[in-house]
């Protein structure tokens, strides 16, 4: 069985970096440590950060789960140059912009609605999405 370390400074579990093989191990993680919110909304937001990372960053090239005081943490590291995200993102403007029926487009705003805290950064020239979701 897997486990994500809690105690001391958090270690952070690799994942696989193809979409689905990360979505099931993310799944048995949470599963196997009673991670107390909804398992799928998180390993559906954590598969919408690497399928981007896939199509618009030139591939994934890492993916680390841990835990810091009880929030879970996701980073997806990829090879492409990035965007800015708002400082601040108004869930009611956001969600204004979202077509439901478009194809694409829908990632990053479904990310910003399961996870508590999304940022982006550059980490060694690469490109870092940091999901953090804390606890209820």
């Amino acid at each position: 069985m897997y486990q994500i370390r809690t105690t001391g400074q958090p270690a952070p579990h690799p994942l696989p970096v193809t979409p689905g093989e990360a979505r099931q191990e993310l799944k048995t993680l949470l599963t196997g440590s009673r991670w107390c919110r909804h398992i799928d909304a998180v390993v559906l937001a954590v598969h919408e950060a690497l399928t981007n990372a896939e199509r618009h960053g030139g591939g994934v090239v890492r993916v680390h789960a841990s835990v810091d005081h009880g929030a879970l943490v996701v980073e997806v590291t990829d090879r492409g140059d990035g965007f800015d995200l708002p400082s601040e993102l108004d869930a009611d403007e956001a969600s204004a912009e979202v077509d439901p029926f478009a194809e694409h487009g829908r990632g990053l705003h479904l990310m910003n609605e399961i996870a508590t805290k999304v940022e982006a950064d550059r980490d060694d020239g690469d490109f870092c999405l940091r999901l953090r979701f804390d606890p209820p």
